[in-house]
């Protein structure tokens, strides 16, 4: 099906105004995007080609760059955002998304232009276009080694490419910049045996990845027969590790800081049961409201939401205490393509200070022989199995256990962690540690 450019402006205009807004005033495109009057005002069709041109060029803004720079001989680099977006959305739409056609994308982008622009810009950006049009131009790929070259053409910063390397080695680096710049799939995982009548035929379209079903794309899952009773949620596999590794079981209490939105705390919470417990701790006044309603559709009566700070809040012992803890993101930058330009590296030593003093502070609520799990969606060892060593060597009475014990092994490291990692295991990528703390109580006592 051909789209036609009847009502595309809107979505156009929009999607420059927002990457020139996250460019300029480093705000998380997430937040613009929930934020913005008139993103709400969108049709769902709209909506999806919105957000689907903003990502990608995201995801693939300095190649986006190389095409432009190829028709613009010089300037390019000191043009203002919002001309160099106007590009960048033109070029995105031309070489990624060939269901628009190309008179339409540079009519379209001529009209944004014209809108944002003095005239003679305007007639520069097509004529610009016109010559993509009558010879248009695909960068080569670069060799592995020329590191500046491979950022570039993978769109992404030099920095967080050789860090990459100095962690994980070269070997991988081409599978995991193109698995960033894929468009990650979605996961409905089923929270009910029974599933409401429709929703059965619909899910049966999408492949069956126990207990998720996948699919790469179609109508939203708010749609599926069942979502506002509960059945069933949007949550990528990695994170079911996550809670398989917390092992929760019926009965027992558990404390979910940093929880919004929510999908593992509603996971805990049909684990434990109607006589268990879940506490679901979020900082954020907006985000925990969102927590609260996500928690309302399942229908869970053993949640409750505190929102407070994960370093200060003051909450009852529990059987098990997860943090989710605040970190780069770096395993979920297809889903985050905006998070690889707002990173810098000086960023992770104040990441790092910020998760152990969490660390720190939760672990005091978890009860003599309980678990404290540690996880993060990010893959870089500064944040992950460096925190938990530091943990370790400052808590004595916790132990760490094997994630081998909950998960499959080729989830599990050699010391025990689990850790996913896109571009191997084709999930998002996270990082989990299990710990246990001591018994205080004698095995035998004293009569």
């Amino acid at each position: 099906m051909v789209d036609t450019p009847k009502t595309d402006l809107s979505v156009r205009l929009l999607a420059v105004k927002l990457l020139s807004k996250t460019e300029n005033s480093g705000r998380y495109i997430d937040h613009l995007l929930e934020t913005s009057e008139a993103v709400q005002h969108l049709t769902r069709r709209d909506h999806g080609l919105l957000q689907q041109i903003v990502n990608g060029v995201l995801q693939h803004k300095t190649y986006l760059d190389l095409v432009a720079k190829h028709y613009i001989q010089k300037g390019f680099a000191s043009f203002p955002s919002m001309t160099k977006n106007i590009f960048r959305t033109a070029f995105y739409q031309l070489m990624f998304l060939q269901r628009i056609p190309a008179y339409a994308v540079v009519s379209e982008s001529v009209k944004v232009a014209k809108k944002v622009l003095d005239q003679r810009r305007a007639k520069f950006v097509n004529a610009v276009l016109r010559s993509y049009l009558k010879k248009p131009f695909t960068p080569h790929p670069p060799k592995p080694k020329k590191l500046k070259e491979l950022a570039q053409y993978y769109s992404h910063p030099l920095w967080l490419v050789e860090r990459f390397i100095e962690q994980y080695g070269n070997e991988n680096i081409i599978e995991w910049l193109q698995g960033n710049n894929q468009i990650p799939p979605l996961y409905v995982r089923l929270l009910q045996a029974n599933l409401p009548v429709g929703a059965t035929e619909v899910l049966e379209a999408f492949e069956p990845v126990k207990p998720y079903f996948k699919y790469s794309e179609g109508e939203s899952p708010t749609l599926i027969p069942g979502w506002d009773a509960g059945a069933f949620l949007v949550q990528d596999p990695a994170a079911g590790l996550v809670v398989q590794i917390a092992d929760a079981q019926p009965g027992e209490s558990v404390i979910d800081f940093c929880a919004a939105p929510g999908g593992k705390a509603i996971a805990l919470a049909h684990n434990v049961g109607a006589d268990g417990v879940v506490i679901a701790v979020e900082k954020s006044p907006l985000r925990a409201e969102k927590l609260r309603i996500n928690l309302a559709r399942t229908g869970l009566q053993n949640t409750s939401v505190v929102v407070g700070d994960a370093r200060s809040v003051k909450v009852p012992t529990a059987d098990v205490v997860l943090l989710d803890a605040p970190c780069s993101g770096l395993g979920v930058l297809s889903r985050r393509a905006d998070l690889r330009w707002q990173r810098a590296p000086e960023d992770f030593a104040e990441l790092v200070t910020l998760q152990r003093d969490i660390l720190n502070h939760v672990a005091q609520f978890v009860v003599p022989g309980g678990r404290l799990v540690y996880a993060t969606c990010s893959i870089d060892h500064e944040e992950n199995e460096s925190v938990a060593a530091a943990f370790l060597q400052a808590h004595p009475k916790f132990e760490l256990e094997n994630a081998a014990e909950f998960v499959a092994e080729h989830f599990v490291t050699e010391q025990g962690y689990l850790k996913t990692l896109p571009h191997l295991h084709g999930i998002d990528g996270v990082f989990a540690a299990r710990f246990r703390k001591a018994n205080d109580k004698p095995l035998f006592p004293s009569n």
